[in-house]
C-alpha cells in the first residue's frame, strides 16, 4: 500500500456487499501502527501523518 510517498505491506480484504455508498475506513492492522491518524468530523477529513520514529 502507498499513502503519500510511504510504501508498506499490509493485509488487504474486499467487501462483497453493497454498503449503500458509505465510505469505508482502512483496516487498523499495520496502517494505524505506521501513521498518526486525525479524524476531523466537521470537515469530513481523515488526516494521515507518517510517524517519524519509524524506519521505512
Amino acid at each position: 500500500m502507498t499513502i503519500d510517498e510511504h510504501n508498506f505491506i499490509t493485509p488487504v480484504a474486499w467487501l462483497q456487499t453493497n454498503t449503500g455508498g458509505e465510505q469505508l475506513l482502512l483496516g487498523r492492522e499495520v496502517v494505524f501502527d505506521k501513521f498518526n491518524i486525525e479524524f476531523r468530523q466537521a470537515e469530513e477529513q481523515i488526516i494521515f501523518t507518517w510517524r517519524e520514529d519509524l524506519k521505512s
